[in-house]
């Protein structure tokens, strides 16, 4: 089987899913699936799952899968990852051209994000409720954490502009209650936010981390920012709290 895989930004890797590949050779190989979700350890030293097992992070970056890929495709990409003992998937839950989607941002056989187009206070169930998760709970049942970005900021930036800090706090909410019973999912704002030093931009995306916050507050959120410097020791980083 062969399938249009997106690879990091918004190149497409073509790659041949029927190649044997023996897990046994794969020296990180998971052995047991953690239990998710997962959590800061208590010396603020690594990562630990729901029992305080340590969960060494490896991780691919389809970013573009939810969008372009049909279920049955998600599926075989992800029984791949797993043999080469991939534990982690970044995977941007709104796509557009911006990171190698349709410009409308609907998935391949044709699912909209919203019924309103643009407008975040109008979600797609058939989208949110069902293709999301449905994707997120396959890497689930395979030990694979998912790094959600909710709305990324090199494509949809413009969206959240558009739409102000009611709706995007809103949104936040509708994603927090939304998600909250799927445990295999790490939060992260941004990708490329080159203006995230600009106060509205700034503030836009802290918003929606603030509204998945404040509905459910068991899960982790992380920030990536401007890529040529973005460490988590500046003090200048937008802070979600």
């Amino acid at each position: 089987m062969a399938c249009a895989l997106p690879a990091f930004g918004v190149d497409v890797l073509a790659l041949d899913l029927s190649t044997k590949h023996d897990p046994s050779t794969t020296a990180s190989a998971l052995t047991t699936n953690p239990a998710f979700p997962l959590k800061v350890s208590a010396n603020n030293r690594c990562l630990v799952d729901r029992d305080g097992a340590p969960f060494l992070m490896a991780g691919d970056s389809p970013q573009s899968l939810i969008g372009n890929l049909s279920e049955d495709e998600a599926a075989a990409y992800v029984a791949n990852r797993e043999t080469y003992g991939i534990n982690a998937l970044w995977i941007n839950l709104l796509c557009n051209a911006g990171s190698g989607c349709g410009s409308d941002g609907a998935t391949a056989d044709g699912l909209v994000l919203f019924t309103v187009p643009g407008n975040l206070s109008t979600p797609n169930p058939a989208y949110f409720f069902r293709r999301a998760e449905d994707v997120i709970r396959l890497a689930d049942k395979r030990g694979m954490v998912v790094i959600l970005d909710p709305i990324e900021t090199v494509g949809c930036l413009g969206t959240l502009r558009a739409n102000g800090v009611t709706n995007a706090y809103g949104y936040g909410q509708y994603l927090g209650n939304r998600y909250r019973d799927v445990p295999n999912t790490i939060w992260m704002h941004g990708n490329d936010f080159q203006s995230s030093q600009d106060s509205d931009d700034r503030s836009l995306v802290q918003v929606v981390a603030r509204g998945i916050r404040d509905a459910n507050p068991n899960h982790l959120h992380a920030v990536e920012l401007n890529f040529l410097t973005s460490g988590s020791l500046e003090r200048s980083l937008p802070r979600i709290g």
